[in-house]
Parts: C-alpha cells; structure tokens; sequence
C-alpha cells in the first residue's frame, strides 16, 4: 500500500464513532465509544475482501 498512499497519517470519520486511519501498514478502524476505544487493524487482503464481500452484499461494483 506504500505505493498508493502519502507518507503521513490520514484520519477520516466513517460515522457512528468510527474513524479510520491509514499509516502504511495497513487500515485502522477506530471505534470510539462513551467508554472505551477499540481499534482494528485490517491488512490489504482483508480490506479488499471486505470490500468485494459488501459488494456482493449490497449488489454495487466498487469504483477504482
């Protein structure tokens, strides 16, 4: 993914409490609750399963 991103630490807020951030190692998803913060860490074969498998959940193509 080094390939792809910039070199610093990207934050974005997804929505219900979470945000995600990319650090070149892969994607963390952090979810921010009233109590706690879970965060979990998806390499780049999980991330692109995920996204074919919610595509084929929801019946959409993903864009490039």
């Amino acid at each position: 993914w080094s390939d792809i991103m910039p070199e610093k630490k990207i934050e974005t807020y997804l929505g219900d409490g979470v945000y995600a951030t990319y650090d070149r190692f892969g994607i963390t998803l952090d979810l921010r609750g009233q109590d706690d913060t879970t965060k979990i860490v998806l390499e780049r074969e999980v991330f692109e399963f995920l996204v074919r498998w919610g595509s084929r959940l929801f019946k959409v193509t993903p864009s490039t």
